[in-house]
């Protein structure tokens, strides 16, 4: 898998004579549709589609003009040879986020925000629950017994760092971990 964005480059040419894979379009009107394209002042911001069938590789992309290039050969005047450099466009924009705070955090948020002296928020007494560790736990164990989701063991480990230390890995019998609310 590549990263970045596909560049391709494209060798032809327009006849100037009707044939069985070329007709009803002058060289010329080709040629002014990739200028056309390729000019800054274009509405679409010089981003076209463009859509291959039975090639080796068919594309199907949008894409910018970073290079084109067209001349005549010689004795073939009216032929129209170019090289077209294409890359490949994504539309790209800023994703936003709505987060709706509530309790101690909606209260905090409220009182930076405002100029008024933060009101008192009503504490209630939660009753701690804790689990006593034995030979062969883990975090993940734990929580996965608790919770039915091992992948929720940060959730334990944060707010027990302060027994069980920088290495979540390491926990021992007998020690009581506090658990968080709800389990």
């Amino acid at each position: 898998m590549s990263l970045g964005l596909i560049t391709t480059s494209i060798e032809s040419f327009f006849p100037a004579e009707n044939t069985y894979f070329y007709t009803g379009v002058k060289p010329k009107t080709c040629i002014d549709f990739l200028n056309e394209i390729w000019n800054a002042e274009n509405t679409n911001n010089n981003v076209a589609k463009i859509v291959t069938t039975g090639l080796p590789t068919n594309l199907d992309m949008y894409f910018v003009i970073e290079s084109f290039d067209y001349d005549h050969k010689a004795g073939e005047e009216e032929d129209i040879y170019y090289t077209l450099e294409i890359k490949q466009y994504k539309a790209y924009g800023v994703k936003t986020v709505d987060v709706q705070l509530s309790g101690l955090a909606s209260a905090r948020a409220s009182s930076t925000t405002s100029n008024q002296a933060p009101q008192p928020t009503p504490t209630t007494t939660v009753q701690s629950k804790s689990y006593k560790v034995v030979k062969g736990d883990s975090l993940w164990k734990i929580t996965k017994q608790l919770t039915g989701n091992g992948a929720r063991w940060r959730e334990l480990y944060e707010l027990n760092k302060g027994l069980v230390g920088a290495n979540p890995n390491l926990i021992y019998p007998n020690q009581n971990l506090v658990l968080p609310a709800g389990w």
